[in-house]
């Protein structure tokens, strides 16, 4: 008998016990502690789906080398792999060891919960965030979007988890990315026409945001690392088939954004009260690191944001609907 309610929340991340940037093990323990923690302290009915993609031959499985707190009532936690026999067939599989964003349309096709939020296993959340979901106030009719907190140094191992929630706190070092919604800007335009090119660069460069251009206008629309904080409905996420299905490295997950907002729902930036956290680490160690036509991602983006309709390529089986992937379940 399952002992689990029906989730309200589903967490969805992807990665593979291969120490990806540093560390990943311990930040991952990090992570899934944090979840479970705050998930039974505020009694949210959730589940986390972790989903583990080309797990490398000769290292133990994600379920098998984490410490699993078992003495859970409240969130589930489920361990899907995506074998190396069907990342194979996929374009560049010899150059990209691990497709996110197919691995995340895996989670969210296969996820229970009411709305489903897209983060990454590096990522810590205070508690007045949790609360808040423990609430159950989340609409449909929105898209929900925090920029992290980039942390200044490691997490000390001796610490509970609760006192890593207070040191996290007290170590950030400021948001990784300010983002920015705007289908009429006029008033950032404005102000950026005025600014030398030499300035505007560095403002783009500071800030982390992401430009599309409309003749000679610029269009801020998103931006500040998006990909750690996606929450949508789960009807929402299936009625766009999740993210595009291309087999690249980074930027789907901006286009994601544009598509949700192109799709009808609004976007709503949390309060600064309810941060998440990232934890440090090195750069992606794969050959290909991005294979994502940016010119075409920006194209399609303005099409979308002037036609307010999405551009939805992936077909009825996204997320690779047609499969049975193995499940570990705790």
């Amino acid at each position: 008998m399952n002992k689990f309610k029906k989730p309200y929340l589903s967490f969805v991340v992807v990665g593979r016990n291969d120490n990806y940037g540093h560390r990943f093990l311990y930040r991952t323990q990090n992570f899934l502690d944090n979840v479970a923690y705050l998930c039974e302290k505020y009694k949210l009915d959730s589940e986390l789906i972790f989903i583990e993609w080309n797990p490398p031959k000769n290292n133990k499985r994600m379920y098998e080398a984490l410490n699993i707190n078992k003495n859970r009532k409240y969130l589930k936690i489920r361990f899907i792999g995506v074998p190396n026999k069907l990342h194979r067939t996929l374009q560049n599989s010899d150059k990209c060891p691990i497709y996110e964003y197919l691995g995340k349309n895996v989670g969210i096709r296969r996820s229970n919960g009411d709305f489903v939020l897209i983060t990454n296993p590096d990522i810590l959340f205070n508690e007045e965030l949790i609360r808040f979901f423990s609430k159950r106030k989340l609409k449909e009719s929105y898209f929900y979007r925090i920029a992290r907190y980039d942390l200044l140094a490691d997490i000390p191992e001796n610490l509970t988890t609760k006192e890593k929630i207070q040191f996290c706190k007290i170590n950030y070092d400021g948001i990784g990315g300010v983002f920015f919604w705007a289908d009429n800007p006029r008033k950032i335009i404005s102000f950026l026409k005025k600014l030398p090119r030499r300035i505007i660069f560095n403002v783009k460069r500071i800030l982390g945001v992401s430009l599309a251009y409309r003749r000679y206008s610029y269009v801020i629309y998103q931006g500040g690392a998006p990909g750690d904080f996606i929450l949508i409905s789960r009807r929402g996420w299936f009625k766009f088939r999740g993210f595009p299905e291309i087999f690249s490295r980074g930027g789907l997950d901006g286009y994601g954004c544009v598509i949700a907002r192109s799709s009808g729902l609004k976007m709503k930036t949390f309060r600064q009260k309810n941060k998440i956290y990232h934890q440090s680490h090195g750069k992606p160690h794969d050959n290909l690191r991005r294979n994502f036509d940016n010119e075409k991602y920006k194209a399609e983006a303005r099409l979308m944001i002037k036609n307010k309709k999405p551009i939805i390529i992936n077909n009825d089986y996204w997320g690779f609907a047609k499969f049975k992937f193995k499940e570990h379940s705790f």
